[in-house]
């Protein structure tokens, strides 16, 4: 695939999940916190998942590209690992729950709406990575993850795994404040 594509790409699904986002922010914080059942998750509680998530990422993308002078390449082909891993977060219309980390499991008591201002501050930060990797070689940059401290991703494969996950866990919010 074409790295420019993949970038554009992955600007237009942050800039949705910021409009999104946006939207949550208007609503109470009763409907936000609200939870269909026991075992599901809450609008807010979507958000503070994402948001341990982006505490990680962020960071660690940030440190491996400007550490990094590899040369940009016109084209940017997927891992296995890493392409496994992001087609597994790409939202679905039958999306299957997946078991999450302890230490990335969202807080289990009432939320406030700062979930969501960290969240949008997150979103403004993946667009200024976004914006960086145009110079950058999405297939020689590695990030470590967060299931092993052995194993790198291609920056490419992160950014698409990241901003999926962001996408398929708006989503999940919108259902759960019921906007979907």
């Amino acid at each position: 695939m074409e790295s420019k594509q993949l970038l554009t790409d992955l600007k237009r699904k942050t800039a949705f999940c910021n409009k999104e986002a946006k939207r949550l922010l208007k609503l109470n914080e009763t409907r936000l916190n609200h939870k269909e059942s026991v075992h599901s998750w809450s609008a807010l509680q979507c958000l503070d998942h994402l948001n341990k998530y982006g505490d990680f990422y962020l960071m660690e993308m940030e440190k491996a590209i400007h550490a990094s002078s590899k040369p940009s390449v016109k084209k940017f082909s997927p891992g296995f690992l890493g392409n496994i891993f992001a087609k597994s977060m790409i939202a679905q219309p039958k999306t299957t729950t997946m078991q999450s980390p302890k230490n990335m499991e969202p807080a289990t008591s009432s939320l406030t709406k700062d979930v969501i201002n960290t969240f949008l501050g997150q979103q403004k930060e993946f667009i200024r990575l976004l914006e960086l990797c145009p110079q950058k070689n999405l297939n020689k940059i590695k990030v470590k993850i967060t299931l092993s401290k052995w194993i790198k991703l291609k920056l490419g494969d992160t950014l698409r795994i990241t901003i999926f996950h962001n996408e398929r866990h708006i989503l999940q919010a919108l259902k759960a404040a019921k906007m979907k």
